[in-house]
């Protein structure tokens, strides 16, 4: 049956679900990057504009995308993705 299943079986599953994780972070890796990467020019334009509304909204931008981009992006989410198994 579906729901017994023998203990190797889970082991099996839990590593083959870790190594589409690890695929899927690094297949991706290089756009998310590269994405990241234009976001933080635009909005460092944006924060050397004269215009302070825009010039504190375009700063802000660019320091959470940079966060999400090294931070978020190469230690939390690798860490969150684990298989509970």
């Amino acid at each position: 049956m579906g729901v017994v299943r023998s203990p190797g079986a889970g082991r099996t599953a839990a590593a083959g679900a870790q190594r589409r994780i690890a695929r899927g972070i690094k297949t991706t890796a290089g756009t998310v990057t590269s994405a990241a990467i234009v976001m933080v020019a635009v909005f460092a334009i944006f924060g050397s504009l004269r215009e302070l509304d825009i010039e504190q909204m375009g700063f802000g931008l660019a320091v959470a995308v940079l966060i999400d981009a090294t931070v978020i992006r190469g230690v939390l989410v690798p860490s969150t993705m684990k298989d509970p198994r």
